[in-house]
């Protein structure tokens, strides 16, 4: 067979199987990147309810993964390839995977003030220092440092499709539950999983809860520019 009929061939495969091919064929690989992950994200208990949650910044995560994970929130927020490469292929596609988003307008205030307010750790209190002070408010700071450059700076202002999706915007999760019915979401997970969890509240950010109205149209337009492909892909309206 040519090459092109072999790569028509290839074509056909369902993208599970060719992933699964790939994980044997770099086991060793994928067995080192998760001895590495193991201990800072919750990869033993991933493996003990057989799932995989993306954490997406600012769309409740801490409290899903307190609740889920023994009250383990450590870890960092990896992508849904990054964990793909971590737990190998095919132990990826035979985990149930889900991730909560947020609509763009309101995480994007959430992670200002979040961080505007010190944040979680030393790490957020330099960003902000660095790159949030200088701007009297949000609409000061989106109009002013929000680019298409900047936002791939730091993980809270990262779009959220990049989390979850692939370039050619092939969705790697089985559920995205939304920030905007956590409950019921977080409840319909539970049931997939076989659980009963109670879900607390982390990071509650009361300055945006105050200030959520401060996008004048110039900003709200800008954002909805940016994350354009969010708004699209997840299904929220501009």
């Amino acid at each position: 067979m040519d090459s092109v009929g072999h790569m028509n061939l290839v074509s056909f495969v369902p993208m599970e199987v060719r992933s699964q091919i790939v994980h044997l064929r770099h086991r060793k690989r994928y067995s080192i990147l998760r001895n590495a992950a193991n201990g800072h994200d919750p990869v033993e208990v991933f493996d003990r309810l057989r799932c995989i949650f993306v954490h997406i910044p600012k769309t409740a995560g801490k409290s899903v993964k307190s609740a889920l994970f023994d009250g383990r929130t450590k870890g960092g927020h990896r992508s849904a390839y990054e964990l793909m490469c971590i737990f190998g292929p095919i132990t990826y596609y035979r985990y149930f995977r889900f991730a909560f988003v947020r609509n763009p307008y309101d995480r994007l205030a959430s992670a200002y003030y979040f961080l505007r307010n010190g944040g979680i750790n030393d790490k957020d209190r330099a960003f902000a220092e660095n790159h949030l002070y200088r701007y009297d408010n949000l609409h000061d700071f989106v109009m002013n440092w929000l680019d298409m450059d900047n936002i791939q700076i730091y993980h809270h202002f990262r779009p959220q499709h990049q989390y979850i999706y692939t370039r050619r915007h092939r969705c790697l999760v089985d559920m995205i539950g939304r920030y905007e019915t956590l409950g019921h979401d977080f409840e319909r997970i539970c049931n997939r999983l076989g659980i009963a969890a109670s879900l607390p509240h982390h990071n509650k950010t009361s300055v945006y809860d105050q200030q959520s109205c401060s996008y004048e149209p110039s900003s709200k337009r800008k954002v909805r520019d940016i994350y354009k492909l969010d708004f699209e892909l997840l299904g929220y309206s501009y």
